[in-house]
This record gives C-alpha cells, sequence and structure tokens, in this order.
C-alpha cells in the first residue's frame, strides 16, 4: 500500500511555512510530519507521495500504486488515529 499525504483547503493558514513545500514536509520537532507518518506507518523513507499545489509537483511528485492510503498532510500522526487507519477497509474514509 503506498502512502499518499495531501494538501487540504486550509494549506493557506500554514503560509509562508506551504509556499515552498507541502503541508507533510513542514518539521514539527526534529521530523517532519511525512517522516512521523513513515515511522508510525512502518513505511520506508521518502517512498510517500505527495498531492499538492501543482507549481509544487515537480519537486514534490505524486508516486501512488494501485492501492494508496491518503492521508491529510497537516495531520500530525498519533496512537489513536493510527488505529482508526488500520481498522479501515478499501473505498472507506475517515472525516
Amino acid at each position: 500500500m503506498q502512502l499518499v499525504l495531501a494538501d487540504d483547503q486550509y494549506r493557506d493558514h500554514l503560509l509562508p511555512f506551504t509556499f515552498t513545500r507541502p503541508c507533510a514536509d513542514i518539521r514539527c520537532g526534529i521530523l517532519t510530519i511525512r517522516r512521523k507518518w513513515e515511522i508510525l506507518l512502518n513505511i520506508p523513507s521518502g517512498t510517500s507521495g505527495s498531492l499538492t499545489q501543482f507549481y509544487l509537483s515537480g519537486s514534490y511528485p505524486l508516486v501512488a500504486g494501485t492501492e494508496c492510503l491518503v492521508i491529510n498532510g497537516a495531520l500530525l500522526p498519533d496512537e489513536s488515529i493510527l488505529r482508526l487507519i488500520t481498522a479501515l477497509k478499501i473505498g472507506q474514509q475517515i472525516v
């Protein structure tokens, strides 16, 4: 399964940080939000994709497979949200 971290309509509230990078690539402590998700989901570093603004897509490509787990890139991971995500079936979503 491929991890895709997507920017949403609230991306503009995180300016100027998100002017040059997707929300998931903002540092929160020593790690980026992306790396925190990769560690929590046991995904190799650098294999997740970004669904972001067109002008950033060259630097942050969308690498997606047939089965993707799409997560809001501004969402900080924790154990409670991980339990909800791992219980999802294909086609389900958490709102």
